[in-house]
């Protein structure tokens, strides 16, 4: 993720992430949703997040 990343590009970042591990799916539509979303914000999670990387 760049410095430049919107909340709406990490939102579809982490939903692609969690796709198909129902688990993680169900948490991150919950860290995307709660709290207006301020635990999905690009600068929470910073710009060295890769989403990938920590799949199980």
């Amino acid at each position: 993720m760049s410095e430049n990343t919107s909340t709406v590009e990490v939102q579809d970042d982490l939903r692609a992430w969690a796709k198909g591990m129902h688990t993680f799916e169900a948490a991150t539509e919950l860290l995307i949703r709660g709290m207006g979303g301020r635990f999905a914000l690009p600068t929470i999670l910073g710009s060295n997040t890769k989403l990938a990387s920590a799949v199980p």
